[in-house]
């Protein structure tokens, strides 16, 4: 049903899908911000290491671990005005698009009826957070390594390689690299439990070791490391992790609710599976971990949306062949989905 035009026809719908999702104008403080220092970095042609802006605190040492796109971001705006970051927004969403789908058809085709479905019902948390920062590379960042990741999973992945280079990357542009290094042992575990062989440690060198060295190849030392963890307790001893809206808990909302509740019904599906012995205990570690991201703090609630995708796929094609006879009418109402929002 999905050979040919058919299959290209959707995917380019879900391309568009996300192209129009992420329509927003140019209005945040921070992206202002990330501006100037890019601004800084063109002029002087150096790496900034004590602040030169009054409206924060003149002098003070400091380390911008958002430098490459601060970087990237003020060359857009130099060269196309807000137009151009307002676009390449929107084309970062399409990326994240594209990655999706090729997690979502990893078995079969058919798994872009499954993302339409997905998408279709959850598509203001797929576009909530693309705007003119940072954190909307490490989207795409964080998207391609639950890529590399099941395809790992699934020993389709013959370059361990890009491991350490998604995480070289990822340290020059955000310090959220912690949340992408917290699920890779999950992955290697399942595949080789405890035992050290040749392949798991080779395995361990290229997914976590490598990783980790990689993140001190920066401007800025080994400080940028440790910012994640320095910052979240200075925040919280501050309390101002609490005051900041999109550090906390994702709310709950007409949009939101169906979003909460899915966590939950993939846990107890795959805990049904497990007791069946249909499935192991890594698809319940791994949706505990993204709902945490999910309950923790908002910003991260696109995250979670990637991270759940691969077993949200599974779930919505689970419900599908329990209803063989309405296959056909599913599958052309997920079409009519799309243009719904």
């Amino acid at each position: 049903m999905f050979e040919g035009k058919i299959r290209y026809f959707l995917i380019v719908l879900l391309l568009m899908a996300a192209f129009v999702a992420t329509s927003y104008e140019v209005h945040s403080p921070d992206c202002f911000w990330h501006l100037a220092f890019g601004k800084v970095f063109v002029e002087n042609r150096h790496f900034v290491r004590n602040e030169p802006f009054a409206f924060t605190t003149m002098g003070k040492d400091i380390y911008v671990t958002s430098w490459l796109y601060d970087f990237f971001s003020y060359l857009v705006f130099e060269h196309f005005g807000y137009s151009g970051l307002e676009l390449s927004i929107r084309l970062l969403a399409v990326f994240v698009m594209f990655v999706l789908i090729k997690i979502a058809t990893m078995e079969s085709v058919e798994g872009l009826v499954h993302i339409i479905i997905y998408y279709s019902l959850f598509f203001r948390l797929f576009g909530s957070r693309f705007r003119a920062r940072p954190e909307s590379f490490i989207i795409l960042l964080y998207a391609f390594l639950i890529c590399l990741l099941f395809l790992y999973r699934k020993e389709k992945l013959k370059h361990l390689w890009l491991f350490p280079v998604v995480f070289l990357i990822w340290v020059q542009i955000h310090p959220s690299w912690v949340y992408g290094m917290l699920i890779i042992p999950l992955f290697i575990i399942e595949k080789h439990g405890f035992s050290l062989s040749k392949k798991s440690l080779k395995d361990l060198v290229f997914m976590v070791i490598l990783p980790t060295f990689s993140l001190f190849f920066n401007p800025y030392g080994y400080k940028p490391f440790l910012f994640p963890f320095v910052s979240y307790l200075t925040m919280r001893s501050q309390s101002k992790i609490y005051s900041i809206g999109e550090w906390q808990p994702l709310k709950w909302t007409f949009f939101s609710t169906p979003f909460l509740i899915l966590p939950i019904v993939l846990l107890l599906l795959f805990a049904f599976k497990y007791l069946k012995k249909e499935e192991n205990l890594f698809p319940i570690l791994f949706i505990c971990i993204q709902t945490f991201f999910l309950l923790a703090w908002e910003r991260y609630a696109t995250f979670a949306f990637i991270g759940l995708s691969f077993f949200a796929f599974s779930f919505i094609g689970y419900i599908i062949n329990m209803a063989p006879r309405f296959k056909k009418a599913i599958y052309s109402f997920s079409v009519v989905l799309l243009f719904l929002p």
